[in-house]
């Protein structure tokens, strides 16, 4: 019994040594806390490279070339933004004949056009002179495919008005693209001309015109249809001369080969038969008094025929074509 009580004693006190001995773990307290930091990129200015006019299949450039009004040709360039082209806001075309205008004038369809791609909405529009986006093509318009690359190419499709003005070999107009990013940093582009060719529309009014009455040997009748004069409408972008011509060498009785006279009997001018000039059917005559005419849209012009019946000439009714053109006045 005493050695029972004398071994659980000592294991008491090895327990009393082990605890002693091996210290308990207890958790740290880990104070924590937080900064916010910033760090700022800032907004590099865009610039603008590669400026070009080509054709509408992009094949051929027409910088330093001459141009058709009424046809659509694009304007390309290389846009660069460090911060991408999502930072682009707008890019302008203006386009302007700089003997007429200049990069500020008003816009007129004589001399100054303005085109705007706004990026943030991806539209493409006329500032003017259009009020519905005449001279915009905007289903051939492109946007710049990757708005997070730091290029992009916007191609701008236009045709100028049959009155832009013409140049021909002098090549005064002018393309100006700027551009604007979100920060208002801006670039400017500048390195196209290009000439404008000579463009005309003719519109017969009056489709058809004869006379009445006749008689053998009747000299400087004056046409009785319609109203005693033909008119026309034209629209050109340079001064102009109004010339005739006929289809055939005579006038001629439909189904009777044997009938005819010859079409130098018809005459024409503005006004005036003692100024009249022969109708031939060899090549285009200028019409007195239409010569060196305004240029401008929808123009209208008179004209007057008369005709000269040979003494003795058979009874029919005689046809020909009176054929009209406009050329350039030089």
């Amino acid at each position: 019994m005493q050695k029972r009580i004398i071994l659980a004693t000592l294991a008491y006190l090895m327990m009393l040594i082990f605890m002693v001995a091996v210290p308990i773990g207890i958790a740290d307290t880990e104070a924590t806390g937080t900064s916010d930091g910033t760090a700022v990129v800032g907004s590099t200015d865009p610039t603008i490279t590669n400026l070009d006019v080509c054709t509408s299949d992009g094949v051929t450039s027409k910088n330093d070339t001459a141009i058709d009004p009424q046809t659509t040709y694009i304007t390309n360039c290389t846009l660069i933004d460090q911060n991408t082209i999502a930072d682009i806001k707008n890019v302008t075309w203006v386009i302007f004949e700089e003997t007429d205008a200049d990069w500020g004038s008003a816009d007129d369809a004589a001399n100054h056009y303005t085109f705007l791609f706004d990026q943030d909405t991806n539209v493409w529009s006329e500032v003017g002179p259009g009020s519905s986006d005449e001279h915009i093509v905007t289903g051939s318009c492109i946007s710049p495919t990757d708005n997070s690359s730091s290029t992009g190419v916007p191609t701008l499709a236009f045709k100028l008005n049959e009155t832009a003005v013409y140049t021909g070999a002098s090549y005064t107009w002018e393309i100006n693209v700027t551009t604007y990013d979100a920060a208002e940093g801006s670039d400017t582009e500048t390195q196209l001309f290009f000439g404008e060719n000579f463009y005309s529309e003719l519109t017969v009014t009056d489709s058809t015109h004869g006379w009445t009455g006749l008689d053998a040997g009747d000299t400087n009748v004056t046409m009785t249809d319609p109203d005693g004069d033909l008119n026309i409408s034209v629209t050109a972008n340079a001064n102009f001369n109004v010339q005739a011509q006929a289809n055939h060498t005579h006038l001629i009785v439909y189904g009777d080969s044997s009938k005819n006279f010859t079409i130098g009997h018809i005459l024409i001018h503005e006004s005036t038969v003692g100024s009249a000039a022969n109708l031939t059917s060899t090549g285009y005559v200028d019409i007195g008094g239409l010569t060196d005419e305004a240029w401008g849209a929808n123009q209208d012009k008179a004209m007057v025929l008369w005709i000269n019946i040979p003494a003795t000439q058979a009874t029919g009714s005689y046809v020909y074509q009176l054929q009209l053109k406009i050329v350039r006045y030089t």
